[in-house]
């Protein structure tokens, strides 16, 4: 549901929370998510590596103005339209289209990462603008 266009299109975007619910609110539609006060989350520090190879931070102006590329980079039909990340020094996000094969990429040139070079990362989704 949350990788609909419908819900992906809206830029107002609410969190709320109930004793019981949680509430994502995107524009004109309400998602209510009940909440599990018995469960427990899984250990997310045990997740991520101690000793992660890379770090990679987002600049604000880099981040608009990713959010306005990322809809016309290859692969924005896909429906988990995968990036991936180039950290040579700096930041680069790479898109491809595995039909036609197209790969395009866009330098964050404010965008700073640090440690030794990883390339590629590991892919992930965006969500549309």
């Amino acid at each position: 549901m949350f990788g609909s266009r419908e819900l992906a299109a809206e830029r107002d975007v609410r969190l709320g929370r109930t004793p019981a619910h949680l509430v994502v609110a995107a524009g004109p539609w309400r998602v209510y998510l009940p909440v599990d006060t018995a469960g427990r989350y899984p250990d997310v520090a045990a997740v991520i590596p101690r000793d992660a190879p890379s770090v990679a931070g987002i600049d604000d102006a880099d981040a608009a103005a990713l959010l306005d590329a990322l809809p016309g980079l290859p692969g924005a039909d896909d429906d988990c339209r995968p990036v991936t990340l180039d950290l040579d020094g700096g930041v680069v996000v790479r898109a491809g289209d595995a039909e036609t094969g197209k790969v395009d990429q866009i330098r964050l040139e404010g965008s700073p990462s640090a440690r030794p070079p990883a390339w590629p990362s590991t892919g992930g989704c965006w969500p549309a603008p």
